[in-house]
């Protein structure tokens, strides 16, 4: 199974006051992000994470990585995680399954194939936008309104509890929205 979420912010002792988050200390905060993901994500499963990981540096990012028991992360890069000259740091390689700055997988959903693109940050359009494709996102930390018109989705743990979310949950609030096509036609989604 495939979970997505975003904005764990390891380590950050000012999102607590930034976005606040009602814990006492990062240990608890860390502690908190962490028991969630292992109750909830399997070894086998994927764990997409839309960016900020961490705000520590490489070595900080594989002592969080290492208590998560998932075993396949795709890290979506976000702008506090580690990078050299605007490029990911090379040890992210290592530390995740794959590191990607925007990434677009394909899910089946109840028998049909579902476009979903990932990037750390919010857009108003993407590829296949108009077909009904789904955008995720993290960064706005639950600050950005959600479109009633757009198929897209605020992913990070300050929307959803401090846990991740699936396609099943992802599907079901899309359906509450009323789908408008770039090109104005109007399409119901399903």
């Amino acid at each position: 199974m495939n979970w997505f979420s975003a904005d764990f912010h390891f380590g950050h002792y000012n999102i607590m006051r930034y976005c606040n988050r009602p814990f006492s200390s990062i240990q608890e905060m860390d502690k908190t992000i962490i028991n969630n993901l292992n109750e909830i994500v399997l070894p086998s499963d994927t764990l997409f994470c839309l960016g900020d990981f961490s705000m520590k540096n490489p070595d900080g990012v594989q002592s969080y990585r290492d208590r998560i028991n998932c075993k396949n992360i795709i890290l979506i890069r976000g702008n506090h995680d580690p990078k050299i000259k605007y490029r990911p740091h090379p040890v992210l390689f290592k530390i995740f399954s794959g590191v990607w700055d925007m990434l677009q997988i394909k899910q089946d959903y109840n028998g049909q194939p579902q476009d979903i693109i990932m990037c750390h940050y919010a857009m108003r359009t993407w590829n296949k936008s108009h077909y009904g494709s789904i955008s995720l996102y993290g960064h706005s930390h639950g600050t950005l309104p959600d479109d009633p018109n757009l198929l897209s989705m605020d992913v990070g743990v300050d929307c959803h509890n401090f846990k991740p979310i699936n396609l099943e949950q992802i599907m079901k609030h899309m359906s509450k929205k009323d789908f408008r096509r770039i090109d104005g036609q109007q399409v119901k989604f399903e």
